[in-house]
This record gives C-alpha cells, structure tokens and sequence, in this order.
C-alpha cells in the first residue's frame, strides 16, 4: 500500500469514494449491474482504521458511499485497511484474501452475489483514482 494511501484522512477518504461510485455508477456497462443489484446497504468495517469504515447505498442506478456505520445493512464485510485496499488495487488477490479468511462476511449472500458482479469496475476505476488523486506526477509519466 503506497505511503499516501496508507495515511489517508477520513475527508480525503470520503471524497475519494464517492469519485469513484460516482464514476462506476456513470459507465454504461454497471448500468445493468446497478438495477440488477437493486436499492441496498453493503457495510465495510475496517478494523484497524474504523474512521474510514463506510456503507455503500445502492439506489438501483448509482451507488453512494457514506462514511460511517449504517444503522441497518443487507451484507457487511470486515477486514483490515490494507486488505481492503490490497484487493481493490490488485496487489492481493481476492480469491487468496478469502482462502485466508481475511475477510469475515455476514448477510444476504444473494446480495453479496449480484454486489459481486459490479467488484471488477470498482477495482479498476479505485486503481485509476488512487493513481491519479494521490501519484498525479506518476500518472502523468505514463
């Protein structure tokens, strides 16, 4: 996990969410994901930084992530920080996270499912808004 990312503020954090929800939820190929998916509450705790633990809000056609604890949920995952980010960025393979348990998961696993189908867009655009909000001088070298 780069240095940046590592000492993100809970602000930075949060706005770093929502551009990127806000860009998955603009591309036209999550369009048909989002209504698949319905309107739900996916909670992540983040054990060792519970400020940046955040809920995902999805409407049907777009998702909003609030910063904090929702008071009500359909799935919640745990872990730690750096998993959570690991895997968004491809530097941890999911599938190895979940072989080690670095994941504890509780609710509606078909929620959990169709939420599942929407991770590679969300991995992507992290990756590219990591890239560009905290290595700006490395984005514009490629």
């Amino acid at each position: 996990m780069s240095n940046a990312l590592a000492t993100i503020t809970p602000e930075h954090w949060a706005r770093l969410l929502s551009n990127v929800f806000g860009q998955v939820s603009q591309e036209p190929l999550c369009r048909p994901i989002l209504a698949s998916i319905g309107k739900i509450r996916f909670q992540l705790l983040l054990k060792d930084r519970p400020e940046l633990s955040y809920w995902e809000e999805y409407l049907g056609d777009k998702v909003v992530p609030h910063l904090g604890i929702a008071d009500e949920f359909h799935v919640q995952a745990e872990t730690t920080f750096a998993v959570f980010t690991g895997t968004l960025l491809r530097t941890l393979s999911l599938m190895e996270a979940a072989a080690d348990e670095a994941y504890e998961i509780r609710g509606d696993t078909e929620a959990l499912m169709r939420c599942a189908n929407l991770l590679p867009y969300v991995m992507v655009t992290f990756s590219r808004v990591v890239g560009t909000e905290l290595h700006p001088e490395q984005e514009r070298r490629s």
